[in-house]
């Protein structure tokens, strides 16, 4: 709830009128990229994938640089066994802080279980 308060006081992207405050630019796109990943890692732990995704997308559209956006945009998208789609946002987070351990791990088991038929439950007894 906190960071979606935080959120609403910033300026919408397809504000186009002149009715605009001067206080808009106010804030970073890295801060905004910062509360909507955040806001991502919340949703995550809440188990609403798809609201993670929104949000992770946007930060990153908002801020490219910033790795943690790519990284829980891989992570919505491997929650929503979108394993294929994950590995390029994973990869960009990897480019940008290639030490991460997590983001390492991240891809390894994107790869396994896109390798594995990309999360498809089978049921061996059919």
């Amino acid at each position: 709830a906190h960071y979606s308060l935080a959120l609403a006081d910033f300026p919408h992207d397809d504000d186009d009128d002149d009715t605009k405050n001067d206080d808009d630019d106010r804030f970073s796109p890295n801060e905004r990229a910062v509360l909507l990943s955040n806001r991502a890692a919340a949703f995550l732990k809440l188990g609403q994938p798809e609201k993670a995704l929104d949000d992770a997308a946007l930060a990153a559209d908002v801020d490219p640089s910033y790795p943690k956006a790519h990284f829980r945009k891989g992570l919505a998208l491997h929650a929503l066994q979108r394993y294929k789609e994950a590995l390029p946002a994973l990869g960009k987070a990897h480019d940008i802080e290639p030490k991460n351990a997590q983001i390492t791990d991240a891809i390894r088991f994107a790869e396994m279980r896109l390798h594995r038929g990309a999360g498809n439950l089978r049921n061996p007894y059919h």
